[in-house]
């Protein structure tokens, strides 16, 4: 993502709901970047492009590891039963991570597919097997 559409979508994360749940609150800007790209073909194209390119690949991790960095605090100030200190408390990272993880593999599905399956279902899928995985 851009610049300009990282703003955008940290914006839109700012927007949501204090009270949402950390995955329902991280859930538009882990899909199709948030809405933000133009049109399903042009996401498929940058989405194959990244995941087939190991140099882009890698700098795309390198980025979406400062995402998970920054996302920690709006994340961390919608989880309930705080115990001890913030920085200490391993929920955020791990729920950041697990999110992005369920993105990443959702979007490599849907790139395997041709974009003929529903991004957004797939990510919901790869959510619901992290949570019940019987």
């Amino acid at each position: 993502m851009s610049r300009l559409t990282n703003r955008m979508v940290w914006r839109r994360l700012a927007r949501r709901r204090p009270r949402a749940a950390a995955t329902r609150f991280m859930r538009p800007a882990m899909t199709l970047g948030g809405g933000f790209l133009r049109s399903r073909a042009g996401a498929l194209e940058l989405s194959r492009l990244i995941f087939g390119t190991p140099s882009l690949h890698a700098r795309y991790i390198e980025k979406r590891l400062r995402w998970q960095a920054a996302l920690v605090p709006a994340v961390q100030a919608r989880l309930k039963n705080t115990t001890g200190s913030a920085a200490s408390d391993p929920r955020a990272r791990a729920i950041i991570a697990t999110v992005f993880a369920c993105a990443d593999t959702a979007t490599e599905l849907w790139v395997e597919h041709d974009g003929r399956l529903d991004l957004k279902d797939l990510y919901d899928q790869c959510l619901a097997a992290v949570r019940n995985p019987g």
